[in-house]
């Protein structure tokens, strides 16, 4: 049974237009979903978010993390959105968006 599910992604993700530095091609959202159970790494940061800092007795359960990366869909590349941010600044300072 799930104890509960977190979902993260950057508001800027949804609205603004990220472009591959390989190949120049407009990158897609892409969903990557891990399940955390008591005692895997990262479990306890998940449950604090989920609980904000308030531990329910008897919900240690599995917990779904959802977070999202950016896919190029031509040539398969993937990049985190921290990553592509400091991409962006430099495609727009180049000029271009293949670096």
């Amino acid at each position: 049974m799930k104890s509960g599910a977190t979902v993260s992604i950057p508001i800027a993700m949804l609205f603004k237009k990220y472009y591959c530095h390989k190949c120049g091609e407009r990158l897609k959202r892409q969903k990557g979903t891990q399940v955390l159970r008591p005692g895997d790494l990262g479990y306890e940061a998940a449950e604090r978010e989920l609980f904000h800092n308030h531990r329910i007795v008897g919900k240690s359960g599995p917990i779904s993390v959802t977070e999202y990366v950016f896919r190029c869909p031509s040539c398969d590349t993937t990049v985190t959105f921290d990553e592509q941010e400091d991409i962006a600044i430099k495609q727009k300072y180049a000029g271009s968006h293949i670096l």
